[in-house]
């Protein structure tokens, strides 16, 4: 008899005990005499469980696998490479290799021993200290309470430079010699005048003092105003070839009532007018003090205005300063201090920078700026620093491996110390272009900052 497989398939919703209570009892006892047993799981085909979820979760994405923290991520990887990429660019397009160099430097005192002459620009051999001069006007004036009038007959007088560009032989002048102003108005010398000859094509000069020779304010004449000598007009190319200029102006001159001033408030107009001056004057020489020329301490030439009426109880007092100021190239004045103090200044330039209470005074008044040498002394301190030519350390540092930049630095005795910083920092060999190279020039404490 062939056996029914399907037999022992339970339908969906029917009990054991409605199979027990329908069958025939020997179907009843096949199953009893085959029980299933209790831990062995069900395996008919509608009995198995599946576990949808479970079967949905192998096949979705983990947590891990987001779609939207894979984007973020892929963003930020993204934006470190545009840095980073910029940052290259940059390192490029700015690089810059900079050497900071320290000088040689000494410190001078100095003193009395340090007096040098100096001569006018084109007048003597190379080598020597030349000069040359800037000059200036200043004018101030004070207005002062009067205290009543007095009458008063004064001359005009003041400075004139005599000059001779006639012959090579000095010219004697004598006493009470005229000059006459374009309008006519005579001075005279109050003694006999001697005016050098000219060297070559520098005229001899000699400064001297002149009067008015009448009494009266029309005698009372502005500064660099040309006078001629009257007396020499019988010889034409004479009278052309010497005449005289005024250094400063002409003044003092007086004829009549003037206003009379107390003596204390005129010397406070005085001192007030002073100090202006002073502050004008040393605003000039500043100006005139540059990096590549050096201003000696100024001769000043101070001349008093005649005092005039403002209305009928003050008048106006004023002073007028002619300022000379000899002026030297610094390079030759830190040669020639080097000179005195520093062993190695013949293989070696430098610079003076002056210090505290440095000043160069001219010590032969006398002299006519522009025509005569001048002596000077220096006084107070300056810093001597060894003048390092960049453009020879740049040139000599380009395209050389940076190991050699002590052995090439070692040949220009002006550095003290020097470092190097090459752009970008994985380079090993300066720049080829010297323009790449920045050169800095600094001071010991500066280059530890």
């Amino acid at each position: 008899m062939v056996k029914d497989y399907f037999q022992d398939i339970v339908p969906p919703g029917e009990s054991d005990d409605d199979d027990t209570g329908s069958r025939p009892p020997e179907k009843q006892q096949m199953r009893t005499a085959q029980p299933i047993p209790q831990n062995t799981p069900d395996r008919s085909i509608r009995n198995i469980h599946i576990n949808r979820r479970a079967a949905y979760a192998t096949s979705s994405t983990p947590a891990s696998r987001d779609p939207s923290r894979s984007k973020s991520l892929l963003w930020v990887v993204v934006a470190f490479c545009v840095i980073g990429l910029a940052l290259l660019l940059l390192m490029f397009a700015f690089k810059q290799t900079t050497i900071t160099v320290v000088p040689r430097s000494q410190t001078v005192l100095f003193d009395e021993s340090f007096q040098f002459t100096a001569y006018p620009s084109g007048s003597s051999a190379s080598g020597t200290i030349l000069y040359t001069t800037k000059v200036a006007d200043f004018q101030e004036f004070e207005n002062v309470t009067a205290s009543g009038t007095e009458h008063k007959e004064q001359k005009a007088s003041g400075m004139i430079t005599v000059v001779n560009t006639y012959s090579t032989e000095p010219v004697r002048l004598i006493k009470n010699t005229r000059f006459a102003t374009v309008s006519g108005l005579i001075f005279k010398v109050p003694a006999e005048v001697v005016v050098p000859g000219k060297q070559g094509g520098t005229p001899g000069k000699v400064s001297v003092t002149i009067t008015a020779e009448k009494a009266g304010s029309e005698y009372n004449i502005a500064a660099r105003e040309k006078l001629t000598l009257p007396g020499l007009q019988p010889n034409a190319s004479m009278y052309a070839a010497i005449y005289a200029e005024t250094a400063a102006p002409i003044t003092g001159g007086l004829l009549g009532e003037t206003p009379s001033v107390e003596s204390g408030a005129l010397q406070s107009a005085k001192n007030a007018i002073q100090s202006r001056l002073e502050k004008k004057m040393n605003e000039f020489v500043y100006s005139l003090d540059t990096g590549a020329e050096f201003a000696l301490k100024p001769i000043v030439l101070y001349s008093e205005e005649p005092v005039g009426t403002v209305n009928a109880g003050s008048v106006r007092v004023g002073v007028t300063a002619s300022v000379s100021v000899p002026i030297i190239p610094r390079s030759t004045l830190s040669a020639a201090v080097a000179q005195s103090v520093t062993a190695n200044a013949s293989d070696q330039a430098y610079l003076l920078k002056p210090s505290e209470g440095f000043a160069a005074t001219v010590v032969n008044g006398d002299a006519v700026l522009g025509t005569d040498p001048i002596r000077f002394v220096l006084s107070g301190t300056g810093l001597l620093v060894a003048d390092v030519n960049i453009e020879m350390l740049t040139g000599a540092l380009t395209g050389r491996d940076k190991a050699a930049f002590k052995a090439i630095v070692a040949n220009f005795p002006g550095v003290l110390s020097a470092k190097a910083r090459i752009e970008p920092f994985w380079n090993s060999t300066f720049p080829t272009d010297p323009g790449e190279i920045h050169v800095v020039i600094t001071d010991a404490q500066n280059a530890q900052d």
